[in-house]
């Protein structure tokens, strides 16, 4: 499958490889299943197999990366200004979601640079972080900047890895599954503490709710 995608971009004049580049960095922001990163190591490969330029590969997969979370943001600020004008928005509105649709807001603002500087890392909920900004009101000024940031460096990893071992697109392809695996191991971990404290803080309330008052 790989061999397939990495001839048929091959194929292409780096003009037009570039643009897929992009375009794919960009998808994954707006269907997050898509394999954006697999992409971004064809880019590296390519690098070396066909003499692509680095500045090139890195700007386009940067660049497309941005794109996307910039839509993203865009539709999360659509979907705060639209309020209760929709299904998504009368759900985000009713009595059950909304306190955790608030506090998530909040905690954006407060530390929404750190989110965002870290998106990159964080595989499968990338878009969420930029919908939540949106929602959230942060300045889309700095939303972009550090959205720029996080793909870079991580853009810059992964090529940066691709010299470290010779442009071996089965290599780097596991390099970034294993990374992926764990990742989400870490995030499963914690929403398993999250769920934990949760469920112990209901507990002691419903016991403080019920112990007989002096």
């Amino acid at each position: 499958m790989l061999d397939a995608i990495l001839q048929w971009v091959q194929s292409l004049a780096p003009g037009w490889g570039y643009t897929v580049l992009a375009l794919a960095a960009m998808i994954e922001y707006i269907f997050p299943p898509f394999p954006g990163d697999t992409i971004t190591l064809l880019g590296a490969v390519l690098i070396d197999a066909v003499g692509w330029s680095l500045p090139a590969v890195l700007t386009a997969v940067t660049l497309g990366s941005v794109a996307g979370a910039w839509i993203d943001y865009e539709a999360g600020a659509a979907l705060a200004r639209g309020g209760q004008d929709n299904w998504l928005g009368r759900k985000l509105a009713s009595e059950a979601v909304k306190p955790k649709v608030d506090l998530l807001c909040e905690r954006f603002a407060r530390h929404g640079a750190i989110y965002i500087g870290l998106n990159r890392f964080v595989p499968g909920i990338r878009a969420f972080f930029f919908v939540v900004a949106g929602m959230a009101g942060l300045p889309r000024g700095p939303v972009i900047f550090w959205s720029a940031a996080s793909a870079l460096a991580w853009n810059g990893l992964i090529i940066a890895l691709g010299y470290a071992i010779g442009f071996n697109l089965p290599a780097l392809s596991q390099w970034v599954s294993r990374y992926t695996t764990a990742a989400y191991a870490v995030m499963a971990l914690v929403g398993v503490i999250m769920a934990v404290r949760w469920w112990k803080g209901r507990q002691s309330s419903k016991a403080k709710q019920g112990s007989p008052s002096d």
